[in-house]
């Protein structure tokens, strides 16, 4: 599993929201799904910006090849 991930934006001094408000993401701690992430700046001169991206948590297990189990017998008794 992952830990917690440091997001990067440009230019600094924003503010995060959505699934964050620090600019941290922990994966771990939300789970499988699809969160919203929203960063704002301001450069005071009256234009406000704001950029989103959906992160994507998987399964663990997702893309991993699953187990396989030969078959046996037959068994007589």
């Amino acid at each position: 599993a992952d830990g917690v991930q440091n997001l990067v934006a440009t230019p600094a001094g924003g503010t995060w929201g959505g699934a964050t408000t620090d600019g941290t993401f922990d994966p771990s701690a939300l789970g499988v799904g699809t969160y919203n992430v929203t960063y704002t700046t301001d450069n005071g001169a009256g234009c406000i910006q704001t950029v989103d991206i959906d992160i994507i948590v998987d399964d663990a297990c997702a893309g991993e090849v699953a187990p396989t189990l030969d078959p046996a017998g037959p068994f007589t008794t």
